[in-house]
């Protein structure tokens, strides 16, 4: 099976790629991808029927965001990097290795596979109930 985004949608999200890192965002994209497809099953399902609003760029738009989760920031592999301006402290937290950050599904994520062809744009489990809130901000459908 292809991958879900391509090395050039990497480099328009992000920057130019050198050929190692060409090389190690197509390893990246496949992961992203099996990951997808492992929990989503019917992902490319979804994406071939015209009538489900689940389009290609959506789900690509989810693999580059996995991938660049895991990119090297400022620090190589710094998890998190935290400064302060006196009196001058620096703090970064490292994993072990690149290898070792996890691909996490994120809320927003989950959000573009549940949206289905007939699914309401409007929010679920809000209060007041949703018919309210949704003629409150025009939602009506």
């Amino acid at each position: 099976m292809t991958d879900l985004a391509t090395v050039d949608q990497i480099a328009a999200a992000w920057r130019p790629l050198s050929e190692v890192e060409k090389a190690r965002a197509d390893y990246y994209l496949g992961r992203a991808s099996r990951l997808i497809r492992r929990t989503y099953p019917d992902v490319d399902e979804r994406i071939a029927d015209q009538g489900d609003r689940l389009t290609a760029d959506d789900v690509a738009d989810v693999v580059i965001a996995l991938v660049m989760s895991i990119v090297p920031k400022p620090v190589e592999g710094a998890r998190s990097w935290q400064q302060s301006a006196g009196p001058f402290s620096e703090s970064v937290t490292l994993p072990a290795a690149s290898a070792d950050l996890p691909m996490t599904l994120e809320q927003w994520m989950r959000n573009v596979f549940a949206v289905a062809g007939s699914a309401s744009p409007g929010p679920v489990g809000v209060f007041p109930p949703a018919p309210a809130f949704d003629r409150l901000f025009g939602w009506e459908g």
